[in-house]
């Protein structure tokens, strides 16, 4: 588990706000993806569906090896490797 830099700031989506406010989105983005990049890390673990989907677009373009998952899906890959 590695944290990453300004964790706790808005990815820019924040629901329907990325899609009205793309000029204010996209530069949130930008930003939370580089810092997820100066991580090293390999997945980001996210919480809300909409920065799924936003974190998610941005790294397809800027870092694909890079993979966004909700938290559920990672708990519930452990329990299942738990049980082989």
């Amino acid at each position: 588990f590695v944290e990453m830099k300004d964790a706790d700031h808005c990815c820019g989506m924040a629901g329907a706000f990325g899609m009205k406010y793309v000029e204010i989105s996209m530069p949130l983005l930008e930003k939370k993806v580089n810092n997820i990049k100066d991580t090293g890390a390999e997945v980001c673990a996210v919480a809300c569906p909409a920065c799924m989907m936003q974190i998610g677009g941005g790294l397809d373009k800027q870092a694909p090896n890079i993979k966004v998952k909700h938290v559920a899906d990672i708990l519930a890959e452990n329990i299942a490797a738990r049980g082989r």
